[in-house]
């Protein structure tokens, strides 16, 4: 098992704010990671773009439909232009003003201070310019320039945007996201990504735990993270099948941890 997931025996999983504290404040904003140091929550998991400029934002969508009402397109967008629309309001007035952060600006707001969950969301690498980073190179070498390698997954549903951050540095603990539902690939369900990218920690959504999966996989050294579980019920069915994490968008309300 990673020294990023090991625990003594008895000691509760590590809990990780889904895109911040996403049940207070509007998801992947700045304000919702304040959340998390103000509730003293150990994990954060947020989900990562790369805009036409080069920069790395943090954001769930492919576009700001959802949170701006624009159907703006964070890969064909700079920084600039995206930062013009204010992603906070639709969640509360006093949210208004929240713009997409860098993931840099994450960083320094979290500091050493958290266990950063880094998804990579799917992109189409074969389309980036000639001579452009690859999403995965750039978050890699942010990691190394804050000191936080050791500090952090990298998380895909594709396992190989994972092969190829596994071929960059195979320091970083890195994982596979899947769920039994019609939009994944059938091969792809119940973690088989792994097979394809050699994955260190399986992030499967919670209903798929069973004590005898969670055992597989550890005794394979692999850690296991279920997303996303937002009720104190299921937080202690899964702390008692033996998981090591758990993704919550109430990190603060599953009375795991300290």
């Amino acid at each position: 098992m990673s020294t990023l997931f090991a625990r003594h025996p008895g000691e509760p999983p590590l809990v990780f704010g889904h895109r911040g504290y996403s049940s207070r404040a509007p998801e992947n904003t700045i304000a919702a990671f304040r959340l998390l140091l103000e509730h003293r929550i150990a994990g954060v998991e947020l989900d990562v773009h790369q805009t036409a400029d080069g920069r790395i934002v943090v954001s769930h969508d492919e576009s700001l439909l959802r949170a701006a009402g624009v159907d703006r397109r964070i890969a064909t967008s700079t920084l600039a232009e995206l930062r013009e629309y204010d992603v906070g309001a639709w969640f509360g007035d006093q949210f208004r003003g929240e713009r997409i952060p860098l993931l840099s600006e994450v960083i320094e707001l979290l500091g050493t201070q958290v266990v950063y969950d880094i998804e990579i969301k799917p992109y189409n690498a074969h389309l980036l310019p000639s001579g452009a980073q690859s999403t995965e190179s750039l978050v890699i070498d942010l990691l190394r320039r804050s000191g936080i390698v050791d500090r952090s997954v990298l998380s895909s549903f594709d396992p190989r945007i994972i092969r190829r951050c596994r071929g960059i540095d195979r320091s970083i603990e890195s994982a596979v996201i899947y769920a039994d539902v019609p939009e994944m690939p059938w091969f792809l369900r119940q973690g088989q990504g792994r097979l394809l990218c050699g994955a260190t920690v399986m992030k499967p959504e919670w209903h798929q735990v069973t004590k005898a999966m969670v055992a597989r996989h550890h005794r394979a050294g692999r850690a296991v993270v279920p997303w996303k579980v937002d009720s104190a019920d299921d937080a202690a069915n899964l702390t008692a099948l033996g998981v090591d994490g758990l993704i919550s968008n109430c990190p603060g309300e599953l009375g795991v941890g300290p």
